[in-house]
């Protein structure tokens, strides 16, 4: 019998270290998987079409992209480098809600990242270009240390009181300037890779 219990005793202890071995490599948090995507390094799967939690990102051609939603639990912002260019484009994960009390999104929401950011937000006058079916802003700023072109993408609904909305925006290092014709190059990201149904998002 007591050999019995020494046995079972060592079967259980291999058992527990086996299952701390091959689980232990997983980084598994309690935030909703929310995620610095600077600490994560992920590689782009065999498919070009990415989960961005509300939306997704067809990988245009020329572009090496990685994020979304990786490893089976988790969504990080799409980075995606130009494979012969100087300048890469952050596409955030998920969408955010905002309340509207102003007379439209764009006027608001712009108002209030004028505040928060280092630099100045409007309305984007040349919205039309873009294929989203939603209103736009546009900021030009400086965000850790890296010069940032960011659009801004929203739609309304409820009757205009409330947004959804994402970012998407063209880095360059801070001894590169934004470039006059960069607010093209986003534009035409933005109409090749972003693919939303708004339809998802009405009560």
């Amino acid at each position: 019998m007591k050999k019995i219990h020494i046995f079972l005793t060592v079967l259980f202890l291999f058992m527990v270290g086996a299952f701390l071995f091959l689980g232990g490599g997983e980084d598994i948090n309690g935030n909703g998987g929310d995620i610095d995507s600077e600490n994560v390094d992920v590689e782009a799967g065999a498919d070009s079409m990415l989960d961005m939690q509300g939306y997704y990102l067809d990988i245009p051609d020329g572009y090496d992209c990685v994020g979304g939603f990786t490893q089976g639990y988790r969504y990080l912002d799409a980075e995606c480098e130009l494979e012969q260019g100087d300048y890469m484009i952050i596409s955030e994960r998920g969408l955010a809600v905002t309340t509207v009390a102003g007379d439209s999104f764009a006027s608001m929401y712009s108002s209030l990242l004028s505040h928060d950011i280092n630099g100045f937000c409007e309305p984007f006058a040349g919205s039309e270009d873009i294929d989203l079916d939603a209103e736009h802003y546009i900021c030009e700023h400086i965000d850790e240390g890296k010069n940032m072109l960011t659009i801004g993408i929203g739609k309304l609904f409820n009757n205009n009181q409330y947004a959804q909305h994402f970012e998407v925006h063209l880095q360059r290092e801070l001894d590169s300037e934004i470039e006059d014709d960069d607010i093209d190059k986003l534009i035409d990201f933005l109409n090749k890779a972003i693919v939303i149904d708004w339809s998802d998002f009405e009560n």
